[in-house]
């Protein structure tokens, strides 16, 4: 966070599905490591796609080996 300085941060549905297992971790960890006003700035949402990012990705994979 403090050598990019994200706005955004998107996590997949895996990340969603641990929950406080792995998410409460991870903040507990950037609270202690980032600087608080890169921290501050920054959101962490779960991507758009959900539980379909899946299926995007296959139909993306099929699609590359049909071109090739």
């Amino acid at each position: 966070i403090d050598v990019l300085n994200p706005d955004l941060i998107v996590l997949g549905p895996l990340s969603w599905r641990l929950g406080s297992l792995w998410l409460e971790s991870a903040w507990k960890v950037l609270r202690e490591e980032a600087l608080a006003a890169s921290l501050a700035d920054c959101r962490v949402e779960p991507a758009g796609l959900g539980e379909r990012v899946g299926d995007y990705a296959a139909v993306a994979v099929a699609l590359d080996r049909m071109g090739s």
